[in-house]
């Protein structure tokens, strides 16, 4: 009886080895596993970042070209309004004493109303043209 306790001991201690050796190929395959979510996890954190950094920089462009067009108008109604009155530039508007403020030839016939439609537009003929906060600003008036 003796010999049959020692034998099922030995089975016991044998299943109980076969057992642990079966565990360690686990562990692999957990910490795999484990690695691959943090893979993933990583990509999709740098990817947000990345399209979040894309997002800020065209809502940047976005308030700096708002900010450009909205002082277009507070710069061209007041000489608007010169012109209109006097159906002349003012002097202070001309280019040679701001040349900031450049105005082709037919500026007065525009607003005046004389020539109703010409061919310029803001970007190969603007009637005024001024920097503003590291960026050109170019207006085109018609009448």
């Amino acid at each position: 009886m003796k010999s049959n306790a020692k034998c099922k001991m030995q089975n016991a201690k044998l299943m109980n080895l076969r057992t642990y050796n079966s565990q360690e190929g686990i562990v692999l395959i957990v910490s795999l596993l484990l690695l691959l979510v943090a893979t993933v996890v990583g990509i999709t954190a740098l990817s947000t970042s990345t399209t979040n950094v894309m997002m800020s920089g065209n809502q940047r462009l976005n308030e700096i070209n708002f900010s450009g067009a909205d002082s277009g108008v507070s710069v061209s109604v007041p000489v608007i309004n010169n012109t209109a009155f006097y159906m002349a530039v003012s002097s202070i508007y001309t280019p040679e004493l701001n040349p900031l403020v450049p105005y082709p030839d037919d500026f007065v016939d525009e607003i005046g109303g004389s020539l109703v439609m010409d061919n310029d537009d803001a970007l190969t003929n603007p009637d005024l043209t001024f920097p503003i906060g590291g960026i050109t600003v170019n207006v085109d008036i018609d009448y």
